[in-house]
């Protein structure tokens, strides 16, 4: 059977063998090469086929994704733009990562035709996590544990590459026949061009997502983690996590959800799951090497996959390959610091000349600055003079990362000033 990729076409089906669709006309076959022969569903960016490989002998089962956005998007350029590119990225993030891990479908075309936009990709022959967890019972403890040391070193590897996932949830792990787990579905995605990504739109799946990814647009390997987390208590309660967080209390309640199921898990699993579920992102597993760690401290028999080192992916321009340079200044900057505070000062004064900076009496600015804390050390280490309270109040809403980022770029910001992800003024309040 092949199936007519026209989205508009009435009669889609058409018999083998078939070069043009017998309804619309339209062209059966991408590139003389892949023909659709079942649909397998949409999502808001496109629709998917499963479909054959005819210049193989076996006719080997492959996946087309055809880009169709939903129509509310394709009444908007701007929303429509931002569709385009998160379908291209998808391409991409597969074409530089499918042939590295079997963990990630492999990317086989990318295709533009009758004006249509597609990408062929591995087809894996097997089961999403949600589609078993519903022919199943729950999760138990070993098999969380099986999850994690199987997962986690897949999303160490794109981590490493400089990608983010950022839509980690039961239907985006799938199952292979040999019980291998396959990450997919890269449509989000996103390669980090610095220590901070930020996005200006706010993407994810509500209950997986971070707090920082749905109202920020911010996305961290740490927001890896967290969708990881809450996918786990998802197939361990058989409860949707956005029903197992009570927002009046600001607390996490799977516990008790599988306190009321009658089922009780080790501490050690509970400690592990909660870190990663922390709201406040410096509460949070910082990467998953921290996890692994843990893995192997509480939980010896797991066998941990690995992957050799690789070397990160090109960045797709000169002006991320300079931001990419970005950690290794702040690590620098942050040794200078570190030993030096006082002539940090001394520099700033000298270049910032201005009466604002001039005029600050002694231990108004610098010196209470010198507690923000990243990793448990001072940023500027000179003073150590108390943290005032409308300070304090302020940085609970600052990541690390922000901090050392404005610093390193200090010279070029207004004296008194440095901003956090909203373009709020963190530390003009200080005087």
């Amino acid at each position: 059977m092949s199936y007519c990729l026209n989205p508009y076409c009435q009669n889609p089906l058409n018999a083998d063998g078939t070069d043009f669709c017998t309804t619309c006309g339209t062209k059966l076959l991408l590139e003389n090469r892949y023909r659709a022969t079942k649909f397998l569903g949409a999502g808001g960016m496109g629709r998917n086929f499963l479909a054959v490989d005819e210049r193989t002998p076996t006719l080997k089962r492959c996946v087309i994704k055809q880009f169709f956005p939903a129509p509310q998007i394709l009444s908007y350029p701007t929303a429509y733009q931002k569709s385009v590119e998160l379908f291209n990225t998808e391409a991409a993030m597969l074409d530089a990562l499918g042939d590295k891990s079997t963990q990630i479908p492999r990317l086989l075309a990318h295709i533009e035709q009758d004006t249509r936009l597609y990408f062929v990709q591995e087809f894996i022959d097997g089961q999403n996590l949600l589609q078993q967890l519903q022919q199943n019972a729950c999760y138990t403890e070993p098999q969380i544990f099986e999850l994690l040391a199987n997962l986690l070193p897949v999303l160490q590897f794109i981590h490493k590459q400089g990608v983010v996932h950022r839509d980690i949830k039961p239907e985006n792990i799938m199952y292979r026949q040999n019980n291998q787990l396959v990450l997919i579905d890269f449509g989000i995605s996103k390669e980090l061009s610095s220590t901070v990504m930020t996005m200006g739109t706010t993407v994810g799946t509500i209950g997986y997502a971070p707090p920082e990814q749905m109202t920020y647009g911010e996305c961290y390997p740490a927001s890896d983690i967290y969708a990881l987390g809450a996918t786990c208590i998802y197939l361990l309660t058989g409860t949707s996590p956005s029903l197992l967080y009570n927002s009046q209390e600001k607390r996490w309640i799977w516990h008790d959800a599988l306190v009321a199921k009658g089922v009780a898990i080790s501490t050690q699993l509970k400690e592990i799951l909660d870190k990663m579920l922390q709201e406040d992102i410096r509460q949070r597993y910082k990467s998953v090497e921290d996890i692994l760690q843990d893995l192997q401290h509480h939980v010896p028999v797991v066998s941990i996959v690995s992957y050799p080192s690789l070397t990160p992916l090109p960045s797709q321009n000169n002006s991320q390959n300079n931001k990419l340079k970005i950690p290794l200044l702040i690590s620098i900057a942050f040794l200078i610091l570190g030993i030096g505070g006082y002539w940090l000062r001394q520099i700033l004064t000298s270049v910032h000349s201005q009466p604002a900076v001039a005029s600050l009496p002694s231990g108004s600015y610098l010196d209470s600055c010198s507690n923000i804390k990243f990793s448990g050390t001072s940023v500027l280490s000179n003073n150590a003079s108390p943290l005032p309270s409308d300070l304090e109040a302020e940085c609970r809403n600052i990541r690390g990362e922000w901090v050392l980022s404005k610093l390193s770029e200090y010279y070029k910001c207004k004296p008194n000033t440095i901003v956090n992800a909203d373009g709020r003024l963190i530390c003009e309040r200080l005087v």
